[in-house]
């Protein structure tokens, strides 16, 4: 063999080694970082009806806004809607977020619903750990574990929809109630008596 066949073969063997040797390359990962184009401390904002007279507010302890799908991220965000003859329903949550603008806004964390009412069986307070509130129409759903409490029982559930004006729920499974029925007093009675019952679905 000539020394150029020789010298020829070594430099393929060297090529091919350092082809196998070489690391693989690498595949950048791009992070993608949202901007918040701009943010409110202590917001308050409050909606007037048709009357002039004010149908809900809306209260955060800050609110974070972002442009890419126009979404605002809030703490501890509080909410009331007010209608005629009837006592205001009061929401709060750990956070919350509110997509393009709507009233629609979906509570994280200790989210609790409640109106100071004694109409019964109408629930005065809702809780749950995940909600999806429209404020307006007063709807409120979730397929989280939720509870709804009236002055005479309590009711549990996997999944609900809820309805503040008319106090109408659907229960989505596995729920539960516990009632509780007062018998009045009459002249004979010595002393208070209640009765606990439990169904369940």
């Amino acid at each position: 063999m000539s020394i150029r066949n020789i010298f020829l073969s070594i430099l393929v063997i060297i090529v091919i080694a350092t082809w196998y040797l070489s690391p693989a390359p690498t595949i950048e990962k791009r992070v993608v970082i949202e901007d918040v184009d701009y943010f409110i401390i202590d917001f308050d904002r409050e909606k007037r009806g048709e009357d002039g007279l004010i149908s809900s507010s809306f209260q955060a302890e800050r609110v974070d806004h972002y442009p890419n799908d126009d979404r605002a991220e809030l703490v501890q965000p509080r909410a009331t809607t007010y209608s005629k003859n009837r006592s205001p329903w009061k929401m709060r949550a750990d956070h919350g977020t509110q997509l393009n603008g709507r009233n629609l806004v979906k509570l994280k964390g200790g989210v609790v619903v409640k109106q100071n009412s004694t109409e019964d069986p109408k629930f005065s307070r809702m809780e749950s750990e995940e909600v999806t509130i429209l404020i307006d129409e007063e709807y409120l759903e979730s397929d989280h574990p939720i509870s709804f409490t009236t002055e005479s029982s309590l009711t549990s559930s996997i999944g609900a929809q809820a309805w503040l004006k008319t106090g109408k729920i659907i229960l989505l499974q596995e729920s539960a109630g516990t009632y509780r029925s007062a018998i009045k007093k009459d002249n004979s009675d010595k002393g208070d008596d209640t009765s606990n019952n439990t169904t369940e679905k």
